[in-house]
């Protein structure tokens, strides 16, 4: 992920909390739209509503549903339960 950018981070609220709260957090400063939820992720990209050209994404999935991803690391599996995948702020050309 390092060369796209993207960061991967974990919480202990559920799937539907995480959008709950990361809807909330961009809603003043993005164009309006819809989560789509396949294959058990939440994902979205928004478009900056000051600057439409920049956009950038959230994906949201449970842990449990990476076991070969997550089994190896402990401190994780078990503990924690949503997986929240960032795609950085891109310009993108229309």
């Amino acid at each position: 992920m390092s060369k796209t950018g993207a960061r991967c981070f974990v919480s202990v609220l559920k799937r539907e909390e995480v959008v709950a709260r990361l809807s909330a957090a961009v809603k003043p400063f993005v164009g309006s739209g819809a989560w789509v939820e396949d294959y058990g992720q939440y994902h979205r990209s928004f478009r900056l509503s000051a600057a439409p050209e920049y956009a950038f994404g959230f994906g949201v999935s449970r842990v449990a549903y990476s076991p070969d991803t997550f089994r190896a690391y402990p401190e994780i599996w078990g503990r924690y339960e949503s997986n929240i995948v960032y795609s950085p702020i891109v310009r993108e050309d229309r």
